[in-house]
């Protein structure tokens, strides 16, 4: 006569064993993904402090004076406390197309051959004072040693005390 056996069955054990493998697995993959999202969050909170301070520094080097004052290209370690990461910057002209009003002498009986001229001439000007009051900065900041990555913020400055010149 068979008694009353208390107790689990070898199949049952293997079942809940199983069970709990693809819970524990699932939670494992699900906090890894979380310490990941959580250092690129970190990351990226980094690196955009640096480009903004970076930025925020050149901007402080240029008050005051003329584009041609400050140097285009620089780079350096961001900060002491971040040493793996490196700023650099470059400010670049913006070469501006001839500006063009125009204005074409479609009357054979019209000679303002000189009109045109004036307006070319203008049109010369305000590209030429264009071109030496605006400047593309770009801040980029790199980082990584297996694999390099980087992040840029680009800005255009406008010099607002550029002299309108009429020599060309």
């Amino acid at each position: 006569m068979l008694g009353n056996k208390s107790g689990f069955t070898l199949i049952e054990v293997l079942i809940a064993i199983a069970i709990m493998t693809v819970a524990f697995t699932s939670i494992f993959i699900v906090q890894s993904n979380s310490i990941n999202a959580v250092r690129s969050a970190k990351n990226t909170n980094i690196v955009s402090m640096l480009i903004k301070n970076y930025m925020i520094e050149t901007e402080q080097e240029f008050e005051g004076r003329a584009f041609t004052e400050v140097p285009k290209d620089k780079n350096k370690t961001c900060d002491e406390a971040f040493s793996d990461y490196k700023c650099s910057r470059v400010i670049k002209e913006i070469q501006f197309p001839q500006l063009s009003f125009g204005q074409q002498n479609n009357n054979p009986n019209n000679s303002s051959g000189g009109d045109a001229q004036m307006v070319e001439k203008i049109g010369k000007l305000i590209t030429k004072f264009l071109s030496q009051a605006i400047r593309e900065v770009t801040v980029t900041v790199t980082w990584g040693k297996k694999v390099e990555e980087k992040v840029s913020m680009t800005t255009y400055w406008v010099n607002l005390n550029q002299e309108f010149s009429i020599n060309e």
